[in-house]
């Protein structure tokens, strides 16, 4: 607990944001994890004011992902 504690709130949301886009990419691979992971450019969108505060997921991926588990 000690190691979450001492975490800023700044790298606690950078690391949300790709815990978050890693999740659509195993929605996406339905399930596995032969993917690159992502490079959002968290820094460079933080600089120009753009960072989002979530990853957005289409509903089609999460229908295409729900059909797969329903197999």
């Amino acid at each position: 607990m000690v190691a979450f504690e001492t975490l800023g709130e700044e790298k606690l949301s950078d690391v949300f944001l790709t815990l978050q886009a890693v999740m659509r990419l195993v929605l996406e691979h339905h399930g596995g994890n032969g993917f690159k992971l992502p490079h959002l450019h968290k820094d460079a969108m933080k600089r120009a004011g753009t960072l989002m505060e979530n990853v957005s997921c289409p509903v089609s991926v999460l229908f295409a992902a729900h059909r797969f588990l329903q197999q």
